[in-house]
């Protein structure tokens, strides 16, 4: 699978990765992004949702962030660690965005969900 090996090449990015002041990934988060795709996938699968599998970039500040960018709705998650996700989406229709944290990553579902509607 394509997202897994993006996922194995981001533990292997040591500092600096960025040609600037990047941290390495933290190691602890690729067996957990993991697991997050996978829920991810099984969910927009089984929900039978039209939208892709997101975008997996690295953070400079160590952590992991998944990203949607659909033509008028944004979202992102970023996993901070093993137990605490930072969700930003933004309604690119009226620019009303919104960001918050949960703890696990059932919690991030009503986002992903969020993203499939209809405007």
């Amino acid at each position: 699978n394509n997202k897994k090996l993006i996922l194995s090449k981001m533990e292997k990015l040591g500092e600096k990765w960025d040609g600037y002041s990047a941290s390495q990934i933290k190691p602890d988060l690729i067996p957990f992004a993991e697991v997050f795709l996978k829920k991810i996938f099984n969910f927009i699968d089984s929900m039978d949702l039209k939208i892709d599998l997101p975008d997996i970039v690295p953070v400079a500040n160590g952590n992991i962030q998944f990203e949607w960018d659909l033509e008028n709705k944004y979202l992102e998650i970023e996993i901070l660690d093993s137990r605490v996700l930072q969700i930003f989406k933004m309604d690119k229709n009226d620019n009303q965005d919104k960001e918050f944290i949960v703890h696990r990553i059932e919690e991030t579902l009503d986002s992903i969900f969020w993203l499939s509607k209809e405007q």
